[in-house]
């Protein structure tokens, strides 16, 4: 029997979101957790898209395409809230450009859905199409009919309230029950606050959970249009507040070139999670480079939580407007209101849970007396923007399908007063993905490696090593034909030091901010003020004074971070260099509350006390800062050169790509698709063309692009605590709780007898008509233990003989083996 496929489109002001899920039988059929989806791609990347059309002549761009400024382009921006425009002309113009927009989002789907990407060929589709609930029949009717003319199968629509009271339900159920918000077959009222960013959107509900949960709609507000308060407003009241700042002469020259797109931007990324962290804003990038190109003086614009309540004063005013009306209409009591749920992106700004819980009496008084009472009360959404797009497939489930007992749902852990959810029992407080068997195992992770020798033309294989004094050994593995040579060093070079310790904190910092202060004066680069580099708790990208120059980045005891300038010379050559420069710092000058920093593969991450982060990458071309996590709760993160890859709280795995020279899209794009569908992950492992997965029952998940036949192979892993990937993806290692190894490939043989083992790594290099296969690991003797293939493939034929077989017969690859104990004593 074939699955049904439901296909959700959430249509936004801002954003769009389409996200698909399979049913048999009403029961999901996708692995993993019940809540689990697949996201229709954009970009190659982005699991949402900007709902932006822009037009040069005859040609169209859409979502992240027409973000990019084209001279003499028309740019289409907010036109859903023209839907119910009472002018018809822009009405009518609304409708065209939704069409439009909704055809590019067919498109996208249906090439995604041909490549199998999104269930099989002979799924039934069903499509759901959300609307707001305050929207006219009317115009709830032309939203059916143009996801239908854009080519949608079998289109419904739906409320964007019930979707979202849906999807957060199902989400929360275990918690909201738990805590007593919801009992079986007993009501509860709840107020959901939609926060686009065209508008919010208000539906008081009466919710009843159980095998047919029933939602039964009170009010919705507004009814009309006449109070907005979108997103987009906030972009508007910062635009005024940055024009006040600027020369009366120059102010819209300035505010043309840093357009609405770059003010969105930094409301989001930096406005509203720095007042969110009540702290002061300083910078704005893309101002702060327009001002200094037109050689502009400004005032200061430093914006704080009391600036800006006190320029946005009349606008924040409006949301008690908006509750007590939707309350009032009801005919309800402030006091019935048990639980308010909020969803949207615009929700996250610090304001709203601060008006609905009391805490803002210069603006309202005590809206919800139960919810200042309780602000558990008040349940803030993980994704906001995908919620509605969620609930909408998720329509054949009720809430009272519970998820394997083995399995946690999407939302499962309960927050803390601030909000926090809290780390689980026995998992890091910041994990990464170092190696980890046993007690000692994070650090021996951490302390040996294996590498190709840096020489030219060197083929060597090098297994660098600190051993329990702290002495750093190495081993070279040459290759001579037919035998393998062991050349074991005590003192290495300043490289493999770099290699095994690139952070630097505790009693080491001293020095090492030394060395970078002598590297400053040597002309490399310089400190931009030598005061910036005092009370500093740790360097990471540290080069230990290398031929090979790495920027430094230290972490400050109060939680600032510093990194240093590159000579700005009078060289055309050195001006993206720059460029690139003055971009950093705009950025890192707004990092603050930092309690750890970590670099790994061109990415900075900033941890934050409540285990959110923020992260900077060097994609080549310039310092791009992500914002993507820093309202998330992140258990760990591991980086290669293309993307960064992370586990949220809910044991769910989010892909960052890096969007510079080294990044495949299509790949990436194939990544996000597959890992959206994992969950109860612990420990992440990302590679250039991988990533890879330990869940907590002990089994692996994997994808990439030469990854099926260990995907094959993975099914009969179990009880895995750590696993070591190849570059390629191709090979595993996988260590057993009992200190066994697991094999992939042609590395079940080498690896079969290995017993006790604490940390393991593999190394694979292909070229020259060979492969190399090294994987290394520690005993708990503290002895490293090493086995290394090597195999030739050779171009010539085999030719047989006889007058009926002239086939030629490819010449099987040799294969050279050898194993190894060097006794370094590493515990």
């Amino acid at each position: 029997m074939a699955a049904e496929r439901i296909i959700g489109i959430d249509f936004g002001t801002s954003t769009s979101v389409v996200r698909v899920k399979r049913y048999k039988d009403g029961m999901p059929v996708e692995g993993g957790s019940v809540l689990d989806t697949n996201s229709v791609i954009f970009n190659g990347t982005y699991p949402t898209v900007p709902t932006l059309i822009q037009r040069t002549g005859d040609t169209a761009y859409y979502g992240y395409d027409a973000q990019v400024a084209k001279k003499k382009a028309i740019l289409f921006h907010g036109f859903k809230t023209d839907l119910e425009s009472p002018d018809e002309k822009r009405r009518q113009e609304a409708r065209e450009l939704t069409q439009e927009f909704l055809v590019y989002l067919a498109a996208v789907y249906r090439a995604q859905s041909e490549g199998g990407h999104l269930g099989d060929a002979d799924d039934q589709e069903r499509t759901l199409i959300s609307y707001p609930v305050k929207w006219s029949a009317d115009t709830k009717r032309f939203m059916v009919e143009a996801a239908e003319k854009a080519g949608f199968p079998r289109v419904e629509g739906m409320d964007e309230a019930q979707a979202a009271i849906h999807a957060v339900t199902l989400q929360s159920q275990d918690y909201l029950q738990k805590r007593g918000y919801l009992k079986e077959g007993k009501s509860c009222t709840v107020l959901l606050i939609d926060m686009g960013a065209g508008t919010t959107d208000l539906v008081l509900c009466r919710y009843t959970p159980g095998e047919r949960a029933e939602t039964e709609i009170l009010s919705t507000w507004p009814v009309s249009g006449d109070i907005l308060f979108g997103g987009q407003e906030v972009e508007m009241l910062l635009q005024d507040y940055i024009r006040e700042k600027l020369p009366e002469d120059m102010a819209g020259m300035v505010l043309k070139r840093c357009g609405f797109d770059k003010f969105k931007t930094w409301k989001e990324m930096v406005v509203s999670p720095a007042l969110a962290r009540n702290e002061r804003v300083e910078g704005f990038a893309d101002l702060d480079l327009i001002t200094e190109l037109l050689d502009l003086e400004m005032e200061p614009y430093g914006l704080t939580r009391s600036v800006f309540e006190e320029n946005a004063a009349e606008y924040l005013k409006k949301f008690p407007e908006l509750v007590n009306g939707c309350v009032n209409a009801a005919g309800a009591a402030a006091r019935d209101i048990e639980l308010v749920l909020l969803t949207g992106g615009h929700s996250q700004w610090y304001f709203v849970k601060e008006m609905l819980t009391g805490r803002m009496p210069e603006i309202c008084g005590e809206l919800l007396p139960k919810i200042a009472e309780n602000p558990e009360r008040v349940i803030p959404v993980t994704r906001p923007q995908e919620t509605v797009a969620l609930g909408l497939v998720y329509t054949p489930m009720s809430a009272e399908l519970k998820p394997n007992k083995k399995e946690a749902p999407s939302v499962q852990a309960e927050p803390d007063e601030k909000g926090a959810l809290p780390v689980k029992a026995g998992s890091d407080e910041k994990g990464t993905s170092s190696a980890k068997g046993g007690p000692d195992s994070e650090d021996i992770g951490k302390r040996f490696d294996i590498y190709r020798n840096r020489s030219a033309g060197s083929s060597d294989i090098q297994i660098a090593a600190l051993d329990a004094k702290g002495i750093l050994q190495k081993a070279a593995l040459k290759n001579y034909g037919s035998k393998i040579v062991e050349d074991t060093q005590i003192l290495a070079d300043n490289w493999d030091r770099y290699h095994m310790c690139s952070s630097v904190s505790g009693e080491d910092v001293p020095k090492a901010v030394k060395e970078i202060a002598a590297l400053s004066r040597a002309g490399e680069f310089q400190l931009k003020g030598q005061e910036l580099w005092s009370d500093i708790v740790k360097i990471v990208n540290y080069d230990y004074g290398t031929l090979m120059l790495a920027r430094p980045f230290g972490l400050k005891k109060d939680g600032t971070v510093v990194t240093v300038k590159y000579y700005e010379k009078d060289s055309l050559g050195n001006l993206s260099q720059q460029r690139k420069d003055r971009g950093l710092w705009n950025v890192i000058s707004q990092w603050k509350e930092i309690t750890d920093i970590d670099y790994k593969n061109n990415w900075l991450i900033g941890w934050r006390k409540d285990r959110s982060c923020v992260l900077l990458n060097d994609n080549g071309e310039e310092w791009k800062y992500e914002n993507s996590l820093a309202h998330e709760k992140v258990r760990a993160i591991d980086a290669s050169l293309s993307m960064a890859a992370a586990i949220l709280e809910n044991g769910m795995v989010k892909i960052i790509p890096s969007g510079g020279r080294f990044a495949d899209r299509e790949l990436i794009r194939k990544l996000i698709s597959q890992t959206a569908s994992w969950g109860n992950i612990e420990k992440i492992f990302c590679l250039q063309n991988t990533v890879a997965g330990i869940r907590r029952n002990g089994t692996v998940a994997i994808a990439g692009r030469r990854t099926e036949e260990a995907e094959r192979e993975l099914y009969q892993w179990s009880e895995i605590s750590s696993i070591a990937v190849s570059p390629g993806g191709g090979q595993m290692l996988g260590l057993r709780k009992d200190g066994r190894v697991e094999g992939t490939g042609i590395l079940k043989e080498q690896i079969r007898e290995w017993r006790d083992i604490l940390a393991v790594k593999l190394y694979q290099q292909a070229g020259g008509g060979k492969e190399t296969l090294c994987a290394a690991g520690v005993r708990k003797n503290g002895d490293l233990i090493y086995s290394i293939c090597v195999i030739s493939y050779n171009s010539g034929e085999k030719k047989t003989k006889g007058l009926f077989f002239r086939k030629a017969e490819p010449v099987p690859p040799s294969v050279m083996r050898q194993n190894g104990l060097i006794k370094w004593k590493m515990l």
